[in-house]
């Protein structure tokens, strides 16, 4: 476009797809919970279908069980925390450019410049791969108990109470991987609207633009983390694909901002071959299922 920073924030966008990964909420119950039951109920059916006789559910069986969705429970905060991780990476590159571009029109950044260094979570690659690591042992060590379980080589007993201490543990990491994502997105929509206050304010002159506009409600944590002591931490899994769906929230209205913003940018800088298509769903069963899923 001619100007460096434009082409740089230009960049960003047409690269967000590597670093923005929505996790559909209709995904996450498909993999933790309707996935699961169908197989259990496919494999019911074939027993049924190849008439091997009564069918009995043993202590094994309900064990496995649990053993999968601990397995699967665990991968589904891994990828809600590294998704986080991953977006505010975008972000910092996000903020960078459009103070350089503030910059290029000769404004003193200053202000903005303490937002951007406000929104970087050093935290989030340490959680992220510490996520990623206890998603990779808990994988490895239901899968052993469930071979050995299948061999008769443990009891069911002792992996009962092997897979609860694991499932408890899965638990707890819904609760503090939902509980960081909760109050990091919050904080991190925040200051991004509040960055975006500022630049438009300096660059009224230049560039008529509005800011940004939170689509998050401000909440608090402690009503959430009595629920989940309430309910047994049944409310756990509940409060994770909450907090999943909040940071949907903000990356979809993020990416609807910025597509507005590039378009005066190109306009302002008189580019021409840059394209806009948003995203058309249709309506019906069709739109819904790809709002869900896509």
């Amino acid at each position: 476009m001619g100007n460096e920073a434009a082409d740089r924030f230009l960049t960003c966008i047409m690269r967000r797809t590597e670093k923005d990964k929505i996790m559909r909420v209709g995904s996450v119950f498909l993999v933790v919970a309707i996935v699961p039951m169908s197989v259990i109920g496919f494999l019911l059916l074939l027993l049924i279908l190849l008439d091997v006789g009564d069918i009995v559910i043993d202590g094994n069986d309900l064990v496995g069980i649990i053993l999968f969705l601990g397995i699967l429970e665990a991968f589904v905060v891994f990828r809600m925390v590294e998704s986080y991780y991953k977006h505010q990476l975008r972000d910092t590159e996000w903020t960078l450019s459009l103070t350089e571009y503030a910059k290029s029109y000769g404004h003193e950044t200053a202000r903005l410049e303490e937002i951007s260094e406000e929104m970087v979570n050093n935290k989030a690659e340490v959680l992220s791969r510490a996520f990623g690591a206890l998603f990779l042992l808990i994988l490895v060590i239901n899968s052993l108990q469930a071979f050995f379980l299948s061999i008769n080589s443990l009891t069911t007993e002792v992996v009962a109470t092997a897979s609860s201490i694991i499932s408890f543990s899965v638990t707890i990491l819904l609760c503090i991987g939902g509980s960081y994502v909760f109050v990091c997105i919050r904080k991190h929509d925040r200051l991004q609207c509040e960055y975006t206050t500022v630049w438009s304010e300096l660059m009224k002159y230049d560039l008529e633009v509005e800011p940004m506009e939170t689509g998050i409600k401000h909440r608090k944590l402690w009503p959430h983390l009595i629920l989940i002591v309430v309910t047994l931490t049944i409310y756990a899994f509940i409060f994770a694909v909450w907090s999943i769906h909040t940071m949907n929230l903000h990356i979809a209205r993020q990416q609807t901002y910025e597509d507005g913003l590039l378009k005066k940018i190109k306009d302002k800088e008189g580019a021409t071959g840059v394209e806009f298509t948003p995203r058309h769903y249709d309506n019906g069963l069709k739109g819904l299922i790809e709002r869900l899923f896509f």
